[in-house]
């Protein structure tokens, strides 16, 4: 699916169906912090790749391996340090997003003009051959559109790294659009 195509499917009312904390149940403060799966992932499979790569005969040589081990570590701190700083806090009167990039965004309910949840209805092992990297990236993800006279940037949030409940609870206190990417 073309850029276009996203944009035509995604229609022209999103970014001015205002979006709100769900009205009929009370809003639970709640902190959610980044799952295990995340490390995993990053930890644990990306090195393997790059291990499979690199090939165990350039990692013979001492200055390969020397090399290959600073520059893991220096990747698993900055991976460490990421996931760590990585929280949505729901609260009373709106919500926060911080991580280790970007620092802190706090938004009102209020602020909020639209909320769109893009993911994917038929998760695929195989879909970096079926998504370009691009629309890949934005699997899972929440992003939260605020009022222009707010002046606040756009909040875009990776619920993949979050476990279920914290994404489910979300969802149910914003009630995004949902987005599926396979349609």
């Amino acid at each position: 699916m073309g850029d276009g195509k996203l944009q035509q499917k995604m229609g022209d009312d999103l970014f001015t169906t205002p979006s709100s904390p769900n009205k009929g149940a009370p809003i639970l403060p709640a902190t959610y912090r980044a799952g295990n799966a995340g490390y995993m992932v990053w930890l644990g499979l990306i090195p393997a790749i790059v291990v499979l790569a690199v090939g165990p005969a350039k990692l013979e040589k001492p200055q390969w391996l020397v090399l290959s081990i600073a520059t893991y570590s220096l990747f698993a701190v900055l991976v460490t340090l990421y996931f760590r700083r990585l929280k949505i806090e729901i609260r009373t009167d709106g919500m926060s997003y911080s991580n280790l990039f970007r620092g802190t965004n706090v938004i009102a309910y209020s602020e909020i003009l639209s909320a769109v949840h893009y993911f994917d209805s038929e998760p695929n092992p195989n879909r970096w051959n079926s998504l370009s990297l691009g629309r890949a990236r934005l699997l899972n993800r929440l992003v939260i559109i605020p009022r222009s006279e707010s002046g606040k940037p756009t909040v875009n949030i990776p619920l993949k790294y979050f476990p279920d409940d914290g994404q489910e609870h979300v969802k149910q206190v914003l009630r995004p659009q949902e987005l599926d990417l396979r349609d």
